[in-house]
């Protein structure tokens, strides 16, 4: 699907996309994985498989047992990742359409083919990003929003968006490339 991006003299960035089904479930679960209750059970269900594997030989049941429990553990840590991320592109049909955001210091404008929103900029409290895409989360909340880097149409765009969520958010941004890739 066509996209583009444009700067305004208003100072504004105007983004145009489709997600597509793998970008959105990649960067859900890229999230997801970083959050603090997925470290806490990744984290025990290898912990558990460590002292499991250490504890075999000399106390077999024991062993056994935390072996077991580390392996449920971390199924279920990444089981929850991959359906959480799979039935949320599922259950949110709006997310299949086009999308068009237009940011600026005022506030951020959202539309769809079904759906509209202007917000103010309070209404996301952080940013972060990635190699491909950047990500406002909801202020008070678990829910992000996610823009991928191809909706840019030029290095300008994208660092005029930069200086909005650097203003207007905590961002947790990539340092520039000194070359920009092609």
């Amino acid at each position: 699907m066509p996209f583009d991006a444009a700067q305004d003299d208003k100072g504004q960035v105007t983004v145009s996309f489709e997600y597509k089904k793998t970008e959105f479930i990649r960067a859900l679960r890229g999230v997801l994985v970083r959050r603090t209750s997925f470290k806490v059970m990744s984290g025990c269900g290898f912990s558990c498989l460590v002292a499991g594997a250490l504890l075999v030989g000399e106390l077999a049941s024991f062993g056994v047992i935390l072996l077991a429990a580390g392996l449920t553990d971390l199924a279920l840590a990444f089981g929850v990742v991959i359906i959480v991320s799979g039935q949320t592109w599922n259950k949110m049909p709006d997310l299949h359409d086009q999308r068009s955001f237009v940011f600026c210091d005022e506030s951020i404008e959202i539309s769809g083919a079904t759906t509209y929103m202007k917000n103010q900029w309070s209404r996301y409290s952080h940013t972060v990003e990635n190699p491909d895409w950047y990500a406002l989360r909801v202020t008070g909340s678990s829910a992000y929003v996610f823009l991928p880097k191809r909706g840019f149409s030029s290095h300008a765009d994208e660092l005029a968006f930069r200086e909005l969520v650097q203003r207007h958010t905590e961002a947790r941004l990539r340092p520039l490339p000194t070359v920009w890739p092609t």
